[in-house]
């Protein structure tokens, strides 16, 4: 009796842990993190624009969906610093600025952050703190998590 119960547990325990990840759009990705929600999703979009971590010498890369990564209608994309240098091996980008225009597709947590966009901001966004923003990012740890198209 004592080891059914231990084993119905354990795989209970995995069940629950296993995370799908769902077919998404930018939008409807967006739309959830705008609600506070994380989001486990897969999707595609054309990279409007690019930055790098040379501001804090992080080494990571950003794509985003977005014209402005400030956006709130922006996906923005991290790439490691282990995964950038796995992702230009792999195929064969020197610079992030040569990924503008290209198709990918990744798989992660889509999570909110919120950012200040003035000195002195609140903890908290609500409707009396305009000067904060919530902004969608879906950090890549794995190279297997995302791909150029």
């Amino acid at each position: 009796m004592l080891k059914t119960l231990i084993i119905l547990l354990t795989l209970t325990i995995v069940g629950c842990s296993t995370v799908n990840f769902k077919n998404m759009s930018v939008e409807e990705i967006i739309v959830k993190t705008n609600k506070n929600m994380h989001v486990w999703a897969i999707t595609e979009f054309e990279v409007t624009s690019t930055g790098n971590g040379d501001f804090i010498n992080s080494g990571k890369w950003f794509l985003s969906s977005g014209r402005f990564y400030n956006s709130r209608e922006s996906l923005n994309v991290h790439l490691s610093n282990q995964v950038v240098v796995e992702f230009k091996k792999k195929y064969g980008i020197k610079n992030v600025t040569e990924l503008q225009g290209k198709k990918i597709r990744v798989t992660g947590t889509a999570v909110p952050k919120e950012f200040c966009v003035t000195v002195g901001c609140p903890d908290a966004i609500s409707m009396n703190r305009p000067k904060m923003y919530i902004q969608t990012q879906l950090i890549i740890e794995s190279i297997d998590n995302i791909q150029l198209l």
